[in-house]
């Protein structure tokens, strides 16, 4: 394990932290040198949607992203990329290599390259994610699991 990945899930885990003690009010807010402050708002239109992605940046080998789920995601695997994703708000059933686990606001998920996964939000909140990829997600490599 690279020092810059244990660096990264060390930063995961301590925003995580922060903002499950804050009682989840409020927009998560995302500080990164360089950049102005900033808050995920997502546009009615994306509201409607089952799934929403939205990247953030680029920095460091890393990219991160915004995902809100209001359903359930299709099964689907990533074969060049690692993913740690931080719930922010909302609650989810996650499966992963073919078990479920169910995780809350603060709690943190690492899904290894080639891992299939899949998401079910479960009361009336949306899910709302903190995603980081290891490399940088360019969008292309996903495959969507029929039947798993």
């Amino acid at each position: 394990m690279s020092i810059r990945f244990l660096f990264l899930v060390l930063s995961a885990f301590t925003l995580a932290s922060t903002l499950s003690s804050c009682g989840g009010g409020g927009r998560s807010q995302i500080f990164t040198p360089g950049i102005d402050k900033r808050t995920v708002e997502w546009t009615t239109e994306e509201q409607k949607q089952i799934f929403s992605f939205k990247k953030l940046h680029s920095a460091a080998g890393t990219s991160t992203h915004a995902m809100r789920l209001a359903g359930r995601s299709d099964s689907r695997v990533h074969d060049h990329h690692d993913m740690t994703v931080v719930l922010l708000a909302g609650r989810a059933d996650i499966r992963l290599a073919g078990k479920w686990h169910t995780a809350s606001a603060g709690d943190i998920v690492e899904i290894p390259r080639g891992s299939i996964y899949e998401l079910d939000q479960l009361g009336s909140e949306p899910v709302e994610c903190y995603v980081i990829y290891y490399p940088p997600y360019d969008g292309k490599d996903l495959r969507y699991i029929k039947g798993k």
